[in-house]
């Protein structure tokens, strides 16, 4: 029987929203997988943009794309992955078109086999 239990992103500091610094690939890291076996992350990231105008986001997954898309301004909270896969040490990152105007939150519901 399996367990979830809802956690917060690992780089952000006791579930505060993680502020997406970095211009270019692999530069804020937003949630490390666990490495135990049986152990599955199933991540949900939201952003929003504090500029005045639409900004490109991208999303890695270990590195490689996994999504990129324009973040509307003055819009809230925008929905970017929804319970996509993370195992084995796999590590989330994201970087942006500017620095320091999109902010990601979200939750990781880990599951235990």
């Amino acid at each position: 029987m399996s367990t979830i239990v809802r956690i917060p992103f690992s780089a952000g500091l006791n579930g505060r929203p993680i502020m997406v610094a970095g211009i270019s690939s692999l530069n804020t890291t937003v949630h490390t997988s666990g490495s135990t076996s049986g152990t599955t992350d199933y991540v949900t990231v939201r952003a929003m943009n504090l500029d005045s105008e639409a900004r490109l986001l991208t999303l890695e997954k270990d590195g490689a794309k996994l999504t990129e898309i324009p973040v509307p301004s003055s819009l809230g909270h925008v929905t970017l992955l929804d319970r996509t896969i993370l195992q084995s040490t796999l590590a989330l990152t994201a970087y942006a078109a500017v620095s320091s105007m999109i902010v990601l939150d979200g939750w990781v519901d880990r599951e235990t086999v």
